[in-house]
């Protein structure tokens, strides 16, 4: 009875069926309590240790239920965030892999919270790569990928790399066939990896995502072409834009154009066997008009021709196979151009295409006695396509050879190596500049290097006509620059000023009133705050001081007889064109005053809308895309050089004693292939035009350009009248108050002032290049300004039987959307455009 007491007192429970009645037996029930208390809070911990299970941290990935990948590197909330927000995306088809997280620490509270929050598709492990028991625990050996995340503020990149390349070192040495992908900062530490044994693009999908490499290509693309790294950003972005939660009055506004371009994302997938034998253009109208996606590029196993954007038709036909490169709103619109059939899919909208069960054969196969099979090879061999540069003679050719001077590879524009001294400009030799890029650059002796050389390569790529070639112009402190210039030295036409992009005057003095773009690189390397919101103080401020200069008054640009894809900037007095990086994604409030309070969705902040900023860590989105498509970092890689394979593939012939030589040869791969551009509507060629899809076929058809998305005004009324702005001058064509919209719709209304992002061919690969053709465009003899093709021969010379019947059918369709929908206005503009085709 004292013990039963004893243990229902202490445990305050208390029953009360036996107590202490005397006065000396409730003293000592007291001091019995007090010691009582006292060992249950000394040893009560210790017995709770003895039956408690191990760490969850430390235990064994359970691989039976689900596929999996593991992900290790630089962990954090913000990372793995970041990460998890493309993973877990709706629009993945895949739902059921879960990402096992390896660190060799325990997750702090905030990281706790987000697991615990995804905790059906993530979880956390406590370990390190390099150590096989633990890559044990996380079941690499059946994981589906590993993905290595690199620290993209590390202040030695070099050293993160390094550890990074261990680690893989480490998991290839574990299991050699797993699939890697390695997020790096620097370039140039690649061709480490590709010393790795086992290490295996081809046979493996390896694949290796230099930040620095996309982020300065990016920037470097966009000076030439504004907006184009808004562009490519919600290209790799997901997006929670989803039409149905805005009304019918609002979707002419800004920002429902503008959103439902950044939910638009690449895709791959095959296209249908009805396509065999067709050329780029053809297919890619009918993708735009009856699939309502757009087809971009085209993917073939065959090793020579890899990956192809608009490529023109005598390089390019469809075979069987042949893989689509594509942007559009979610996948399962892309499983429409796989099952897409000429006789079955006449009047049937796009959402509802689905595999029919026709007899190919007859288009693949040399089905003899069948009229449509030998119809089309005899149309096919009557028109023959020969690209200008194939009708020339070798001393032609040579002529035209002189006009360039390349780098032994064929990459880019090339001078002869010089040193620092020798290009570096003073006050009054900058004041001689104009339409002259400038580059910002927050740099000393002791900041690493970030690799220039990846963002003047864009600027002097081969492709580039030479009228495109605009001089740069380097501002910041020497020291730094000579760090970077064994890399740049033989770019043409690259300058250094010595200056601070902080201070007004050495602004000024650079020409920013004169230039063409201003950019502005991230000072987050050199900056030495300890607060994370504090990395961008420098780049900020550089920002407002060049924002508050003014530039120069300039007048329209005249139209010439010149194939020019690249205009003088218009802008008045207060305008000057700037592109900043920001590392953190917050300080993008300061770049501009918002009327709403905080910061809203990442893609919809203003400075990233207009494209005057990038935000790095949109490159996160990357990682995850690149699991589940291995061929995106190629499509991203070409889209920005032009080259989409690896650096080793295209430099292991580049020796010493090529590149010191001037090496004329624009007929590599690299100078025929596609760049980014845009065009003005302004243009009297392209000012006809109403709706997006008119212009979209005309481009193709006439010009071999493929159009991407526009780049329009925000000060537009949906009655086509100019609002007034502060100040009395109009800013049409300037980069201030312009936004980005990707892919619009068919039907989408242009207006007078947008511009266009296009994929131009090279001028070489045309029939006749347009800058040096004769004949009047449209075949009329009063219009000598802007002449066009000698013929439509090489345009429409595959276009086979079944496609010319077909391209009825589509425009019958379109005059019955149109005036179904109400735009009878549309209907006679399409009418109008076809018939002049």
């Amino acid at each position: 009875q004292c013990i039963y007491f004893l243990i229902v007192t202490m445990t305050s429970i208390g029953y009360g069926d036996i107590s202490p009645v005397t006065q000396p037996s409730k003293i000592i029930i007291i001091f019995i309590i007090i010691m009582g208390v006292a060992v249950f809070a000394s040893f009560g911990p210790a017995i709770v240790e003895m039956f408690k299970k191990s760490p969850p941290y430390t235990l064994d990935y359970d691989d039976s239920k689900s596929s999996h990948v593991v992900v290790c590197g630089y962990i954090n909330t913000s990372t793995v965030s970041n990460f998890m927000r493309d993973f877990l995306h709706p629009e993945n088809e895949d739902h059921e892999t879960t990402a096992v997280f390896l660190n060799t620490i325990p997750p702090p509270e905030e990281l706790q919270n987000l697991m615990h929050r995804n905790f059906y598709r993530c979880q956390y492990f406590q370990g390190s790569p390099l150590r096989a028991g633990d890559l044990t625990r996380v079941k690499l050996h059946t994981a589906k990928a590993c993905l290595v995340i690199a620290n993209k503020h590390s202040p030695e990149p070099d050293a993160e790399d390094a550890a990074n390349i261990l680690r893989v070192i480490s998991i290839k040495n574990y299991k050699s066939d797993v699939r890697v992908i390695i997020q790096i900062l620097n370039y140039h530490n690649e061709e480490h990896l590709f010393n790795v044994p086992d290490w295996s693009h081809r046979l493996y999908g390896d694949e290796v995502i230099c930040i620095n490499e996309l982020k300065l290509g990016l920037l470097g693309k966009s000076c030439l072409c504004p907006g184009f790294s808004t562009m490519i950003a919600n290209l790799i972005m997901m997006s929670s834009f989803h039409p149905s939660n805005y009304s019918k009055d609002v979707r002419s506004n800004w920002e429902y154009e503008y959103g439902y371009g950044a939910s638009n994302e690449l895709y791959t997938g095959p296209l249908s066997i009805d396509f065999v034998d067709m050329t780029f253009p053809q297919v890619a109208e009918i993708c735009l008009i009856k699939l309502h996606i757009l087809l971009i590029g085209v993917e073939t196993s065959d090793s020579a021709t890899g990956i192809l954007f608009n490529p023109s038709p005598h390089v390019f036909k469809f075979k069987e196979g042949t893989q689509g490169i594509f942007i559009a709103q979610n996948p399962t619109v892309v499983k429409s151009a796989a099952h897409f059939c000429f006789k079955c899919h006449e009047y049937t909208i796009s959402s509802e295409i689905a595999k029919c069960t026709c007899d190919k054969t007859i288009y693949t196969n040399n089905v003899s006695g069948n009229n449509m099979v030998e119809e089309k090879r005899r149309y096919i061999e009557q028109n023959t396509y020969v690209p200008y540069w194939k009708q020339l003679s070798r001393e032609e050719r040579a002529s035209l050879d002189e006009k360039l001077t390349l780098d032994g590879s064929g990459l880019f524009h090339w001078r002869e190596p010089c040193v620092l001294e020798d290009v570096t400009m003073t006050k009054e030799d900058v004041a001689t500049l104009t339409d002259h890029i400038i580059v910002c650059v927050f740099g000393d002796s002791h900041a690493p290097t970030v690799g220039l050389r990846n963002l003047l390569l864009p600027l002097r790529n081969s492709n580039l006509p030479t009228n495109e070639v605009k001089k740069v112009l380097l501002l910041g402190q020497k020291e730094y620059i000579e760090k970077e210039w064994k890399d740049i030295y033989e770019f043409q036409d690259v300058y250094f000023m010595e200056g601070s992009p902080i201070r007004r005057e050495d602004v000024i003095s650079a020409g920013v009133q004169n230039c063409l773009m201003c950019l502005i690189l991230s000072s987050a390397l050199q900056s030495k705050a300890t607060d994370p919101n504090l990395v961008d103080k420098e780049t900020i401020l550089s920002f407002l001081q060049i924002k508050g200069c003014r530039g120069q008054e300039s007048t329209e640009t005249v139209n010439t007889a010149k194939y020019r894809l690249s205009e003088k900037p218009i802008r008045n007095r207060a305008q000057i064109p700037i592109i900043s990086e920001i590392v953190n994604d917050s300080n993008v409030q300061f770049m501009e005053k918002s009327k709403e309070n905080g910061v809203g969705a990442l893609y919809m902040a203003l400075p990233f809308t207009r494209g005057q900023a990038f935000i790095v860590s949109v490159l996160d989105a990357i990682l995850s895309l690149t699991f589940y498509n291995e061929k995106l970092m190629s499509i991203i890689r070409t889209l920005i050089t032009g080259i989409g394979n690896h650096k080793n593939e295209y430099t292991e012939n580049y020796t010493e004693g090529i590149a010191d030589q001037t090496y004329h040869q624009p007929w590599m791969r690299t100078r025929m292939s596609c760049r980014i551009a845009q065009i003005s509507l302004r243009d009297e060629r392209f000012s006809r035009f109403r709706v997006y899809g008119e212009l979209f076929v005309h481009l193709l058809h006439n010009y071999s350009m493929l159009a991407l998305g526009l780049y329009r005004s925000y000060a537009w009324n949906p009655k086509g009248k100019r609002r007034p702005i502060k100040g009395g001058k109009n800013k049409d064509n300037t980069n201030e108050d312009r936004y980005v919209t990707t892919a619009p719709s068919y039907d989408a209304k242009l207006r007078p002032n947008d511009k266009v992002f296009v994929l131009a061919q090279s001028e070489m690969e045309l029939i006749c290049p347009i800058e040096m053709g004769k004949p009047e465009l449209d075949g009329s003899s009063d219009d000598e300004t802007y002449p066009a093709p000698t013929s439509r021969v090489g345009r429409e010379e595959v276009l086979t039987p079944r496609a010319n019947g077909f391209r009825e059918k589509l425009q019958n369709q379109m005059r019955f959307d149109a005036l179904t929908t109400g735009a009878a206005a549309m209907c006679s503009d399409a009418e109008a455009a076809f018939c002049a085709d």
